[in-house]
């Protein structure tokens, strides 16, 4: 009769430590859980790809044999399309970024 007491003793010891270990499991998934959430929030907005447009590049198609006024006119005017495309750049990575 003695054993079943012992046995029953033994199996309660062994209902405690599964729940003591079932706890500390408890506790470690969930700072597995918190750092994870940290981890996502610290992480930067994922960027959709970049437009071709934003990837261009303006040309202003002077040679040697183009004068040089006319290579000036051409020049500026290639340097406002670029500007102009820099800007509408970054306006769409403002947008994005502001979420």
């Amino acid at each position: 009769m003695s054993l079943v007491f012992t046995t029953g003793c033994e199996t309660d010891k062994a209902i405690k430590r599964a729940a003591e270990l079932a706890a500390k499991e408890s506790q470690v998934s969930s700072t597995a859980r918190t750092i994870d959430a940290i981890t996502e929030a610290a992480q930067p907005p994922k960027l959709p790809e970049l437009p071709a447009y934003c990837r261009g590049k303006e040309y202003a198609g002077v040679t040697q044999d183009t004068p040089a006024d006319v290579g000036v006119v051409k020049y500026d005017q290639a340097l406002t399309r670029e500007h102009k495309r820099t800007d509408a750049c970054a306006a769409l990575y403002d947008k994005l970024t502001r979420r």
